[in-house]
């Protein structure tokens, strides 16, 4: 699946020692949307929201899929389940508002293990989060996160699994039938779901995915993040079963395009010990950029803002129970740590946010976000909001900052007062991350440059990637007065690469 652009790339670096090992099994985001691994930064049921969450399998194969809903705090899990999907098939679920937190909604005919499909909401849990302070254990906690897809196989189609879990005539599959053991669909067990049972092959890629956020008045679609060259090879777990994880593909090695200077491409592949540590590398930015609008005009009167969501899908692994580069500070969520401190349910990380409107006003190096709390501002989730304009409160301007952020209603949000003289509507941001460092395999770790079409010989060594993994889009939101006034708009943000050899 991999496009002319990409297997172009390869082939520049293929004479190394280190890629003709490695192949082009490596990790890295395919900017196409096809991958083994799909990440969807966000989903909400906050102000009055809910999310559509799709993948669409585009290959001939029947594959079995992990998905995983996440919450946005400290990445702990709140609902998993297989999915199967047949030859050219497409599963779609939505997040939607329980009484007391969110739970997933599917009509979807594709087979399940357990049954999510019933047209019942399955409920979110807090099991994974129970030994967090008090405070922090509510299942509101799970009304906002992201969701992880990892293909963990494909099915042979002459075996009784592919049978149960294709299409049939009538449009839709059994979800019965006889494994390996002679157990039923909906009591699988681990031995029974196996590559050497002779049920499933390895994992193929060739998923996409979209997430939606509809309601009161908005409806906003990103595309998931696609991860190719994972390498998991383990076989399917059991629904109930934490793995497989982003730290249990088989490659560590990381292939990273970008462009330090006009008319210049870098390829950096980097080496590491841990599979995590090739994930993050391939989503790893030094900083997010990306445009931004709001008003604070009275009660009554249009109010217009923007939202930015910046997702850090690996960071529970290393944040918990300590911290370790690129993060800074470990997460503070428990009960009490083993110096006798209560957590506060954080895991901070320093950045610095630039504005700029659009007539080149600039703000001061280091603006605070609003309240300030600490001398250095810092977004501290695995989910962030950024709600430009400050948050949402009781003042009839708007600027008081306490609450829910302005357009998603997150209450993972930080608020931020960008640079707006009067009569300019907005402009652009850069939110750029501190004291962080993630450093490649000394010995066999390389970087190769392609300048007017020529290209470099490898430098072998040490590779130091800057900043944070970081993933996510915007929103800004119009509401006028009249429900019909309203409208918004979603799109990608833009990313910075900080890489040194």
């Amino acid at each position: 699946m991999k496009s002319f652009k990409q297997k172009a790339i390869y082939a520049a670096v293929g004479g190394a020692t280190m890629l003709l090992a490695a192949g082009a099994g490596a990790v890295n985001v395919n900017h196409e949307g096809l991958g083994e691994v799909l990440l969807y930064p966000y989903y909400t049921v906050r102000n009055g929201n809910s999310t559509l969450i799709s993948v669409v399998n585009t290959t001939t194969a029947a594959k079995v899929v992990k998905i995983r809903f996440i919450e946005g705090k400290n990445s702990s899990e709140v609902l998993d389940f297989n999915l199967w999907l047949s030859p050219n098939d497409v599963w779609t679920g939505a997040v939607v508002a329980t009484p007391a937190g969110a739970g997933l909604l599917s009509g979807d005919t594709s087979c399940t293990n357990p049954a999510v499909n019933t047209g019942a909401v399955v409920p979110f849990r807090n099991v994974a989060f129970l030994s967090d302070r008090p405070e922090l254990r509510g299942l509101d906690r799970t009304r906002e996160g992201y969701v992880e897809m990892i293909e963990m196989a494909t099915v042979v189609s002459t075996s009784a699994t592919y049978s149960a879990v294709v299409h049939k005539s009538t449009g839709k599959p059994d979800c019965v039938g006889t494994f390996p053991s002679g157990a039923t669909f909906a009591v699988i067990t681990n031995a029974e779901v196996n590559l050497r049972g002779g049920e499933y092959g390895l994992p193929t890629g060739g998923l996409f995915g979209n997430g939606t956020i509809v309601g009161n008045s908005m409806a906003n679609g990103y595309n998931a993040t696609a991860i190719e060259g994972f390498g998991y090879n383990l076989g399917p777990t059991t629904s109930n079963n934490l793995l497989p994880s982003l730290g249990s593909g088989s490659n560590l090695t990381a292939v990273v395009v970008d462009s330090p200077a006009s008319g210049t491409s870098r390829i950096t592949a980097a080496v590491f010990a841990r599979s995590i540590d090739a994930v993050s590398a391939s989503i790893m930015h030094s900083a997010v950029l990306g445009e931004y609008a709001y008003s604070n005009d009275a009660a009554g009167a249009p109010v217009l803002s923007t939202d930015w969501v910046v997702t850090m899908p690996t960071k529970r692994a290393y944040v918990n129970p300590v911290a370790r580069l690129p993060f800074q500070r470990a997460w503070t969520g428990a009960d009490q740590d083993i110096l006798g401190f209560f957590g506060n349910g954080t895991a901070c990380d320093d950045v610095t946010l630039n504005s700029y409107d659009r007539e080149e006003g600039s703000s001061s190096t280091d603006d605070d976000f609003s309240p300030s709390t600490t001398p250095t501002p810092r977004i501290c989730y695995e989910a962030n909001v950024i709600s430009f304009g400050g948050l949402a409160g009781p003042a009839a301007d708007g600027t008081l900052n306490t609450g829910p952020s302005r357009s998603l209603g997150s209450t993972n949000a930080r608020g931020y007062i960008g640079y707006q003289r009067p009569g300019k509507e907005g402009g652009w941001a850069s939110l750029t991350f501190r004291a962080a460092a993630m450093l490649g395999a000394t010995a066999t770790s390389q970087t190769t440059t392609v300048v007017g079409g020529v290209i470099s010989a490898p430098v072998v060594g040490p590779v130091t990637f800057a900043g944070l993994p970081t993933i996510g889009f915007a929103v800004s939101d119009y509401r006028a007065s009249a429900a019909n006034g309203n409208y918004n708009a979603g799109y990608n943000l833009n990313f910075r690469r900080s890489i040194t050899q």
